[in-house]
């Protein structure tokens, strides 16, 4: 009866998963978003296919771009956009190049997954806290991870990560959600709830709730 205990619990346990960057040189992700937006007490629907592109790796983390195609407001098709982008090694966004200001880094911010420096498994919690030079218009990040479980997506097994993401600044951006992620590190899935979401492109602040799936 002993061992049978011990094997049972066995099986409930999540294995420890060391999960890294899996950013190559010349690989890209696609994912497709759905956005249900709050504006001005109304909800609008956008939807979009989202790419990101690593272009290399470097000392400081790894450079490629960030984009949209097939972005879809309320039915109204918009014209594609790609900024080029710089992460962290633990795949932090670092930088983005933009004409809409610094405010784009804080827009794309909760669509990255931090990785953590160690094997994870349930319960494992890390942090993330923007450093000075970090800041971006005037706001700092800081987000908080935890390992709820593991569960399938698409037949692929995936760690599930509660997220929190808070700001220091005026008028801060909130967030939190979860990400599943591929024991490769390729994040397959992320449901996002963001307040306080600051859409340079739409020259407004807005509350979201969104989700990602990786296409393929």
């Amino acid at each position: 009866m002993t061992n049978l205990l011990i094997a049972a619990l066995a099986l409930t346990q999540v294995s420890a998963w060391e999960l890294k960057a899996p950013y190559k040189d010349n690989e890209s992700d696609k994912y497709t978003v759905v956005m249900k937006i709050q504006d001005q007490g109304q909800e609008m629907a956008v939807d979009m296919v989202l790419e990101r592109k690593i272009s290399k790796k470097t000392d400081k983390g790894f450079e490629g771009t960030i984009g949209w195609t097939q972005l879809f407001a309320e039915g109204e098709q918009l014209p594609d956009e790609t900024f080029e982008i710089a992460l962290k090694p633990n795949g932090v966004l670092k930088s983005i190049k933009s004409d809409y200001g610094d405010a784009m880094r804080r827009m794309f911010l909760p669509f990255f997954f931090t990785y953590p420096e160690k094997a994870v498994a349930k319960d494992a919690a890390w942090t993330y806290k923007d450093e000075q030079e970090d800041e971006t218009d005037a706001h700092k990040a800081s987000v908080e991870y935890k390992v709820v479980g593991e569960e399938k997506v698409k037949d692929k097994q995936a760690m599930k990560v509660s997220f929190t993401m808070t700001e220091e600044g005026p008028s801060p951006m909130k967030s939190s959600g979860f990400f599943w992620v591929a024991q490769d590190g390729k994040v397959l899935k992320y449901e996002l709830d963001v307040t306080g979401w600051p859409v340079p492109v739409a020259g407004s602040v807005f509350d979201a709730k969104i989700t990602g799936d990786l296409v393929g």
